[in-house]
Protein backbone atom coordinates (compact mmCIF):
# COMPACT_ATOMS: atom_id res chain seq x y z
CA UNK A 1 0.00 0.00 0.00
CA UNK A 2 1.30 3.35 -0.44
CA UNK A 3 1.17 5.38 2.33
CA UNK A 4 2.17 8.60 1.01
CA UNK A 5 -1.67 7.95 -1.05
CA UNK A 6 -3.34 6.51 2.04
CA UNK A 7 -2.37 9.52 4.59
CA UNK A 8 -3.18 12.49 2.04
CA UNK A 9 -6.68 10.51 1.76
CA UNK A 10 -7.15 10.24 4.82
CA UNK A 11 -5.90 13.90 6.01
CA UNK A 12 -8.15 15.43 3.03
CA UNK A 13 -11.59 13.76 4.15
CA UNK A 14 -10.76 14.42 7.66
CA UNK A 15 -9.76 17.94 6.58
CA UNK A 16 -13.63 18.77 4.98
CA UNK A 17 -15.02 17.33 8.37
CA UNK A 18 -12.91 19.74 9.99
CA UNK A 19 -14.34 22.43 7.69
CA UNK A 20 -17.95 21.15 8.20
CA UNK A 21 -17.74 21.00 11.81
CA UNK A 22 -16.50 25.05 11.63
CA UNK A 23 -18.60 25.89 8.67
CA UNK A 24 -21.86 24.27 10.80
CA UNK A 25 -22.69 21.36 8.63
CA UNK A 26 -21.09 18.69 10.40
CA UNK A 27 -24.08 17.73 12.57
CA UNK A 28 -27.52 17.88 12.70
CA UNK A 29 -27.23 19.61 16.00
CA UNK A 30 -25.23 22.14 14.33
CA UNK A 31 -27.67 22.47 10.99
CA UNK A 32 -30.27 23.01 13.18
CA UNK A 33 -28.81 25.62 15.44
CA UNK A 34 -28.27 27.79 12.96
CA UNK A 35 -32.35 27.26 11.49
CA UNK A 36 -31.63 25.01 8.66
CA UNK A 37 -34.29 22.02 9.34
CA UNK A 38 -34.08 20.43 6.49
CA UNK A 39 -30.26 20.00 5.71
CA UNK A 40 -28.06 16.93 4.91
CA UNK A 41 -24.76 16.97 7.58
CA UNK A 42 -21.44 15.64 7.04
CA UNK A 43 -21.68 12.76 9.30
CA UNK A 44 -25.12 11.50 7.95
CA UNK A 45 -23.68 11.60 4.03
CA UNK A 46 -22.78 7.96 3.34
CA UNK A 47 -20.39 8.96 0.72
CA UNK A 48 -18.23 10.70 2.44
CA UNK A 49 -18.00 7.74 5.34
CA UNK A 50 -16.98 5.87 2.23
CA UNK A 51 -14.64 7.99 0.85
CA UNK A 52 -12.92 7.41 4.54
CA UNK A 53 -13.46 3.54 4.74
CA UNK A 54 -13.22 2.18 1.16
CA UNK A 55 -11.65 4.82 -1.28
CA UNK A 56 -8.92 5.71 1.04
CA UNK A 57 -7.22 1.89 1.30
CA UNK A 58 -8.41 1.71 -2.72
CA UNK A 59 -6.32 4.69 -3.41
CA UNK A 60 -3.70 3.33 -1.00
CA UNK A 61 -3.12 0.09 -3.61
CA UNK A 62 -3.80 2.19 -7.04
CA UNK A 63 -1.32 4.72 -6.43
CA UNK A 64 1.00 1.22 -6.07
CA UNK A 65 1.05 1.19 -9.75
CA UNK A 66 1.91 5.32 -10.30
CA UNK A 67 5.09 4.55 -11.96
CA UNK A 68 3.20 2.88 -15.28
CA UNK A 69 1.38 6.09 -15.55
CA UNK A 70 2.96 8.56 -17.91
CA UNK A 71 3.31 12.34 -17.19
CA UNK A 72 1.00 12.71 -20.11
CA UNK A 73 -1.43 9.94 -19.16
CA UNK A 74 -1.46 11.93 -15.85
CA UNK A 75 -2.65 15.02 -17.17
CA UNK A 76 -5.38 13.76 -19.39
CA UNK A 77 -7.07 11.55 -16.81
CA UNK A 78 -6.98 14.77 -14.44
CA UNK A 79 -8.51 17.19 -16.91
CA UNK A 80 -11.44 14.56 -17.15
CA UNK A 81 -11.91 14.23 -13.54
CA UNK A 82 -11.65 17.68 -13.18
CA UNK A 83 -14.77 18.08 -15.33
CA UNK A 84 -16.82 15.41 -14.25
CA UNK A 85 -16.13 16.88 -10.72
CA UNK A 86 -17.42 20.13 -11.97
CA UNK A 87 -20.42 18.42 -13.60
CA UNK A 88 -21.25 16.46 -10.44
CA UNK A 89 -20.86 19.16 -8.27
CA UNK A 90 -22.70 21.71 -10.20
CA UNK A 91 -25.41 19.33 -10.35
CA UNK A 92 -25.22 18.56 -6.49
CA UNK A 93 -25.67 22.52 -5.94
CA UNK A 94 -29.01 21.84 -7.53
CA UNK A 95 -30.58 20.04 -4.96
CA UNK A 96 -32.95 21.61 -2.92
CA UNK A 97 -31.39 20.03 -0.02
CA UNK A 98 -28.58 21.74 1.98
CA UNK A 99 -25.83 19.85 2.38
CA UNK A 100 -22.59 20.13 3.51
CA UNK A 101 -21.16 20.74 -0.18
CA UNK A 102 -23.91 23.78 -0.81
CA UNK A 103 -24.84 26.25 1.34
CA UNK A 104 -26.17 29.68 1.61
CA UNK A 105 -27.44 32.44 -0.95
CA UNK A 106 -27.33 31.04 -4.75
CA UNK A 107 -26.73 27.90 -3.53
CA UNK A 108 -22.74 28.46 -3.16
CA UNK A 109 -19.94 25.93 -2.61
CA UNK A 110 -19.01 25.73 1.07
CA UNK A 111 -15.09 25.31 1.99
CA UNK A 112 -15.96 21.78 2.60
CA UNK A 113 -17.34 21.34 -0.72
CA UNK A 114 -14.24 22.65 -2.74
CA UNK A 115 -12.47 20.61 -0.60
CA UNK A 116 -14.56 17.76 -1.90
CA UNK A 117 -14.97 18.82 -5.48
CA UNK A 118 -10.31 18.62 -5.24
CA UNK A 119 -10.62 15.08 -4.14
CA UNK A 120 -13.29 13.71 -6.14
CA UNK A 121 -11.17 14.69 -9.46
CA UNK A 122 -7.96 13.64 -7.85
CA UNK A 123 -9.40 10.44 -6.77
CA UNK A 124 -11.21 9.98 -10.37
CA UNK A 125 -7.97 10.42 -12.26
CA UNK A 126 -6.51 7.65 -9.62
CA UNK A 127 -9.36 5.07 -10.85
CA UNK A 128 -9.20 6.38 -14.04
CA UNK A 129 -5.39 5.83 -14.30
CA UNK A 130 -5.27 2.29 -12.66
CA UNK A 131 -7.74 1.17 -14.52
CA UNK A 132 -6.72 2.59 -18.38
CA UNK A 133 -3.41 2.97 -17.78
CA UNK A 134 -1.65 0.18 -15.44
CA UNK A 135 -0.35 -2.53 -17.53
CA UNK A 136 0.56 -4.82 -14.73
CA UNK A 137 -1.73 -5.71 -11.66
CA UNK A 138 -1.05 -7.84 -9.02
CA UNK A 139 -4.47 -10.39 -9.41
CA UNK A 140 -5.14 -9.37 -5.12
CA UNK A 141 -4.51 -6.09 -5.78
CA UNK A 142 -7.21 -5.75 -8.72
CA UNK A 143 -10.40 -7.61 -7.08
CA UNK A 144 -9.57 -5.73 -3.91
CA UNK A 145 -9.90 -2.16 -5.82
CA UNK A 146 -12.97 -3.16 -7.76
CA UNK A 147 -14.54 -4.70 -4.58
CA UNK A 148 -14.34 -1.51 -2.75
CA UNK A 149 -15.32 0.99 -5.34
CA UNK A 150 -18.21 -1.65 -6.01
CA UNK A 151 -19.00 -0.57 -2.51
CA UNK A 152 -18.36 2.56 -2.53
CA UNK A 153 -20.54 3.61 -5.80
CA UNK A 154 -24.18 2.75 -3.79
CA UNK A 155 -23.19 4.35 -0.86
CA UNK A 156 -21.99 7.38 -2.41
CA UNK A 157 -25.12 7.44 -5.38
CA UNK A 158 -27.99 5.70 -4.57
CA UNK A 159 -28.16 5.48 -0.31
CA UNK A 160 -27.07 9.37 -0.33
CA UNK A 161 -30.78 10.08 -1.86
CA UNK A 162 -32.12 7.55 0.64
CA UNK A 163 -30.02 8.70 4.16
CA UNK A 164 -31.54 11.87 2.92
CA UNK A 165 -35.42 11.10 2.22
CA UNK A 166 -35.60 7.55 3.05
CA UNK A 167 -36.58 6.85 -0.19
CA UNK A 168 -34.17 5.74 -3.19
CA UNK A 169 -34.35 8.05 -5.78
CA UNK A 170 -34.50 6.83 -9.57
CA UNK A 171 -31.35 9.16 -11.03
CA UNK A 172 -29.39 7.57 -7.94
CA UNK A 173 -30.39 3.98 -8.57
CA UNK A 174 -29.50 4.37 -11.83
CA UNK A 175 -26.51 5.79 -11.93
CA UNK A 176 -25.61 3.41 -9.12
CA UNK A 177 -25.95 0.82 -11.49
CA UNK A 178 -24.80 2.20 -15.02
CA UNK A 179 -21.69 2.96 -12.74
CA UNK A 180 -21.61 -1.00 -11.46
CA UNK A 181 -21.99 -2.32 -14.58
CA UNK A 182 -19.54 -0.21 -16.46
CA UNK A 183 -16.66 -1.02 -13.74
CA UNK A 184 -17.86 -4.65 -13.63
CA UNK A 185 -17.16 -4.79 -17.70
CA UNK A 186 -13.93 -2.83 -17.26
CA UNK A 187 -12.65 -5.00 -14.41
CA UNK A 188 -14.02 -8.11 -16.88
CA UNK A 189 -11.74 -6.55 -19.64
CA UNK A 190 -8.94 -5.32 -18.36
CA UNK A 191 -7.92 -8.26 -15.66
CA UNK A 192 -9.67 -11.72 -16.53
Amino acid sequence: MSLIAFRLSLFVVILSAVISWYEGNLSIGQMTSRGISDGFPFLKHTGMWSDLLLITPALGIMCLYAKQWSSGAIMKKLLIAVGVSLVLHMAWSSMTTVQEHILGPGMTFTASGLVHAFYLAAALSIVLLFYMNTESVQPRDAWIVTILLMVHIPLANAFVGFAKSGMFDAPGVIGTFVLMATLAIVHWKKFM
